[in-house]
């Protein structure tokens, strides 16, 4: 089977199930393994620099990918996620981020962004950064290679204008699942990291992809949703290692009850607070806070803008370094041993 980006990519709805689906068969004694990947721009240095450090002391010289049963990344966390769905070297993730984001990313237009204010960035009638870029890089790591390619099951939210319709990408581990599988890795990860205001929508046919963090910056609730809807698995069953980059505690400096777009700009950063703690605290009730291992930056490290190269490649890798060491112990725990094959329903091998 051939690619068909532009009619599977755009009709999400037509074919969905009017009845619950099929759950596919889990063994009761084995535990199922996430990992949940956050967005945050730039703040990806977080990421790819403490995954960096897992596989290299817990994987044996073997892909992270290998020990999990499930990945879920949104925007930069979903760029991530497929570069371990496909094996692809964490030092060349790292580089990418380390590297390639002072390109995708320019300082100066980091600074030019800053110096407009929120006034500025209101009139300002285009995207911040440039889309070319990030694409090209895309390309340089996962070439033609496709969704389904990936490791294990894998998911990845984006959004679609002009019909404003949510949207999970998902490979082909259950036979429903025809919509994604054979899209390239490179607009799927281009779809889920298109932040609106910071770059330019992926254009597909008469439809626009967009960030999935705006509704689900924390892919965590979208894993264990997927992980209970097509196995049957229980919630006592599912370990979730969650690795964030960055929840400042979000407050507004104006607290009046009756304000204009200017006054609510801010609003956009608290959407994507406020849905990542829902997430968390979700899956949290669902499978056991004790089943849930949350990673991520601290202090003001936490509040670093996910446009400012500069700031996360000086403070970032240490971080990961440092709550790396601080998690070890909890961490090893998903890596006793390696996940089981899983079910390709579109893939030919």
């Amino acid at each position: 089977m051939e690619p068909q980006d532009d009619k599977l990519f755009d009709q999400r709805k037509a074919g969905s199930r009017t009845t619950r689906r099929e759950k596919l068969p889990w063994p009761k004694d084995q535990p199922y393994r996430i990992l949940s990947l956050d967005g945050g721009g730039i703040k990806g240095v977080f990421t790819a620099c403490l995954i960096q450090q897992i596989e290299r002391c817990f994987c044996g010289g073997k892909p992270m990918a290998r020990y999990f049963d499930h990945i879920a990344g949104t925007s930069t966390g979903g760029i991530i996620a497929l570069g371990l769905g496909l094996e692809i070297s964490t030092q060349n993730i790292a580089d990418l981020y380390l590297d390639k984001g002072r390109e995708i990313f320019p300082p100066w237009r980091f600074f030019l962004k800053k110096r407009c204010g929120k006034l500025g960035q209101l009139l300002w009638n285009k995207s911040v950064f440039d889309r070319g870029v990030l694409d090209d890089a895309l390309h340089a790591e996962f070439g033609s290679r496709l969704y389904r390619d990936c490791l294990p099951r894998m998911t990845i939210p984006a959004f679609k204008l002009p019909e404003a319709e949510l949207a999970v990408l998902k490979t082909d581990h259950h036979p429903d699942y025809k919509c994604d599988p054979l899209n390239t890795c490179v607009k799927i990860a281009a779809a889920t990291s298109a932040a609106p205001t910071v770059l330019k929508g992926v254009e597909n046919g008469s439809t626009v992809f967009f960030d999935g963090g705006v509704w689900a910056n924390n892919p965590i609730m979208l894993a264990v949703t997927e992980a209970k809807s097509a196995l049957d698995v229980s919630c006592d069953q599912i370990e979730i290692l969650s690795v964030g980059t960055g929840s400042p505690q979000w407050s507004s400096n104006d607290s009046r009850l009756d304000k204009g777009a200017l006054g609510w700009i801010d609003v956009f950063e608290g959407m994507m607070y406020l849905n990542g703690e829902a997430a968390l605290s979700e899956a949290s009730l669902m499978i056991g806070p004790e089943n849930v291992v949350r990673i991520e930056p601290e202090g003001e490290l936490a509040h670093i803008d996910m446009a400012d190269w500069a700031t996360a490649k000086r403070d970032l890798p240490a971080e990961a370094e440092r709550l790396f060491r601080a998690n070890e112990v909890q961490l090893e725990r998903f890596f006793q041993s390696e996940a089981p094959p899983r079910e390709r329903f579109l893939a030919e091998f």
